[in-house]
């Protein structure tokens, strides 16, 4: 049986692999980084309808290493799948989605831990440049820049929402769609007390809007004191997730070019919140890196989502 080729090596497409090798199909994930630590893999993420479904497509040895990388594994003994998305000039909860099982995870310990098995399936350093469907032949053939080629069965394009893959199969309709929507976000250590107010809102993440201005915001942990080794030291530090996103209206809406002053306009949009959380934004300290999103056939590669998924 010939393979099917993964292109992309990301959480989706190792989770694929492993599902592929668990139904004993053959497969060979192409990955365009030259290391699985090439690149950073962002923050963390919530895992929550997914999980019915990964808990048919994995090993138990592959969950338990992916449940193993939560980012508060406190929280996770007795969480009750807590989403609240509220309003940001009162504070208070606007809407509430129906409590369910999640587990909120760091994306490269995850990514880490789907790597796990199925290692020598994955060829790095090969970014696809080429591919073609004969039409006198029931397979595929992929073309890489380092100069090799393959042939299989079936290829799936899982390699982000600039995919090549869509890029040679829908050259009249590959671009992404700006939506005129900004984003920043920092990752940024807290001490328990400055952390608290943010917290008691959900240990983990929630969301909201400001009903006047339409600027979002996101909070979500990334490490406790536990997992960051600082646990009962006078060093203690929590470390967080806060991102926002603003409709692009003009000249004075566009992300500025400068950690400087990216940092400068969250703080300058976060007037008007309640006040936990407008000093949450202002106590990010000066110099901290801030990143810049524009936001504009698995995943991102078939349909762009945005970022907190929409």
């Amino acid at each position: 049986m010939e393979p099917v080729f993964i292109v992309g090596a990301g959480i989706v497409g190792l989770t694929l692999g492993q599902a592929l090798k668990q139904k004993n199909i053959p497969f060979k994930i192409f990955e365009r980084d030259a290391t699985p630590e090439a690149r950073g893999q962002g923050w963390a993420i919530t895992l929550h309808w997914a999980l019915e479904y990964m808990f048919k497509m994995l090993p138990e040895a592959t969950l338990s290493r992916i449940q193993d990388v939560q980012v508060d594994p406190d929280v996770a003994r007795h969480d009750n799948g807590n989403f609240l998305f509220i309003n940001l000039e009162t504070g208070e909860p606007k809407y509430k989605i129906p409590p369910n099982r999640r587990w909120r995870v760091n994306r490269e310990k995850m990514r880490r831990a789907l790597l796990c098995g199925i290692e020598e399936h994955v060829h790095w350093g090969h970014r696809v440049t080429g591919l073609s469907l004969p039409e006198d032949e029931d397979r595929v053939h992929l073309l890489f820049q380092n100069g090799s080629a393959v042939s299989g069965r079936l290829v799936v394009g899982i390699e982000g929402s600039r995919s090549m893959v869509r890029q040679i199969l829908r050259p009249d309709s590959f671009n992404n769609v700006p939506l005129g929507i900004n984003f920043t976000g920092v990752a940024v250590d807290l001490t328990p007390e400055e952390i608290q107010p943010l917290r008691d809102m959900d240990p983990l993440l929630f969301q909201g809007c400001h009903p006047r201005t339409g600027v979002f915001f996101w909070f979500s942990m990334l490490e406790t004191p536990l997992v960051n080794g600082t646990a009962n030291t006078i060093d203690e530090r929590y470390r967080a997730q806060i991102c926002m996103s603003w409709p692009e209206e003009g000249p004075n809406d566009k992300v500025a070019p400068t950690d400087e002053g990216r940092l400068a306009n969250m703080k300058q949009r976060a007037v008007g919140f309640a006040p936990f959380l407008q000093h949450a934004v202002d106590q990010i300290p000066t110099g901290t890196p801030v990143t810049e999103k524009s936001t504009s056939l698995i995943g991102n590669v078939s349909i762009g989502i945005t970022i907190t998924g929409g």
